[in-house]
């Protein structure tokens, strides 16, 4: 029978959590929580990042949702308004009505990934699980060089 990960069942696993996403060595989050080292880089490698990856997925799919949201409501007011221009037989609202509901197919064709416009560009976010293990690796092989290892980390705080 495998053993319970000994940092998701510690009484302080968000705070202790929270100390390795910010990048604080392992051993001085190890040695503050009063656990190994060892289970602090279990933990990382077997659970942290995952739930990482999963809460940033399931942001970004809150935001998308909020987003279709409401371009629905807006593509609601358009019909409205199209539909009183053809009632009224006003050309000049018909086509405004015609503008925006082509509008709005494009928007909401460029959230769900149907239409991308001009240059794609991806952009990795500073949050992503990769890059925190990336930033935890070059962290901790710094270790033995304090100085660099402190300029790097005043680095990664800059906003650029």
């Amino acid at each position: 029978m495998t053993r319970a990960c000994t940092i998701c069942t510690h009484p302080k696993r968000e705070a202790l959590e929270r100390a390795l996403i910010a990048l604080e060595p392992n051993l001085r989050v190890a040695k503050r929580y009063k656990v190994s080292e060892t289970a602090i880089r279990r933990h990382k490698e077997a659970h942290l990042f995952a739930v990482l990856a999963r809460s940033e997925k399931a942001r970004d799919a809150l935001r998308l949702d909020r987003l279709l949201e409401r371009v629905a409501y807006l593509d609601g007011l358009v019909d409205s308004v199209f539909t009183q221009a053809e009632t009224a037989k006003d050309p000049g609202l018909t086509l405004k009505g015609v503008r925006e509901g082509r509008g709005n197919l494009e928007l909401l064709a460029q959230l769900l990934g149907e239409l991308q416009a001009g240059a794609v560009v991806n952009i990795t976010l500073a949050t992503s699980a990769e890059w925190v293990a990336l930033r935890e690796k070059i962290v901790a092989v710094l270790e033995p060089f304090p100085v660099a290892r402190s300029a790097l980390i005043d680095a990664l705080k800059e906003k650029t």
